[in-house]
């Protein structure tokens, strides 16, 4: 049995830069599409890469993680047995985490049970050995790339703004406290009124695709003087000249819900 590839030495990196308390490495070891499946007796979560950098956060207590590889998929997935330690507490927890990493060697995908549960490990590691790997580019990824990061965040070009825009588009806003249809117009001046209240950086992160038109990214928005930051997540569609369509907007939290969204407007398309 292989018991070293490209996955167990992503792990290695990831908890080394955990127990050294270095978040800009530690996030340096997570790809941008993470999504982490945590199965764990009392937790059944799923965090993407921002949820699991601040799960890592809440752990910084941690100040010895041994990792025993049990099982490897080729070179980019793995089954480990963790023992996390604190030190100064004498707390100890062991878990079985299953990870597959991109060609970069970053964490893509993990699925974490409870120490106990090597039958459903060795599943999911046969699963996450099987499945397609996720693509975070299409022309639809592109179009929310540029929207957000430069027509919206930097240029405050409105014309531009309207240019990225079908003129059928319609944005279905669900998140908490504003359930609204946005049209085309009325999403340009929902973008005017952004600045207006100083948000003067907007980043996405592509998350999750479907072909070419449809893609589901995570959106942090930042008025730098006051400190302000939203996250929100956003799936959207475009048509065959790279334009919005179509979006759907969710709270941050709300990944199962965008997953849905996804598929459900790939399957309209």
């Amino acid at each position: 049995m292989i018991t070293d590839n490209r996955a167990a030495r992503a792990f290695r990196r990831y908890f080394s830069t955990l127990v050294a308390r270095d978040c800009d490495a530690l996030a340096d070891t997570l790809a941008e599409s993470l999504l982490v499946d945590d199965r764990r007796a009392g937790i059944h979560a799923k965090r993407d890469r921002d949820a699991q950098i601040k799960w890592a956060a809440v752990e910084i207590g941690i100040d010895d993680v041994r990792i025993d590889v049990l099982d490897t998929r080729g070179e980019d997935v793995v089954l480990v047995r963790l023992t996390a330690t604190a030190g100064e507490t004498g707390f100890v927890v062991e878990t079985l985490a299953v990870a597959r990493t991109d060609a970069d060697g970053r964490l893509v995908e993990a699925v974490q049970l409870d120490a106990e549960e090597l039958d459903a490990a060795r599943e999911a590691l046969d699963a996450l050995a099987a499945a397609e790997p996720v693509s975070t580019e299409n022309r639809a990824a592109r179009a929310v790339h540029r929207y957000f990061d430069t027509v919206l965040a930097l240029a405050r070009d409105w014309d531009g703004n309207a240019d990225m825009l079908a003129d059928s588009f319609v944005i279905d806003d669900c998140r908490s406290g504003v359930h609204v249809k946005r049209d085309r117009n009325a999403q340009i001046e929902w973008a005017r009124t952004g600045h207006e209240v100083g948000i003067d950086d907007v980043r996405a992160y592509v998350l999750d695709t479907r072909a070419e038109d449809v893609a589901l990214a995570r959106i942090t928005a930042t008025a730098s003087e006051s400190g302000f930051v939203i996250e929100t997540l956003v799936v959207a569609r475009t048509d065959a000249d790279g334009r919005l369509v179509e979006a759907a907007q969710l709270d941050a939290e709300e990944l199962d819900a965008a997953r849905e969204a996804l598929d459900a407007i790939a399957a309209s398309s």
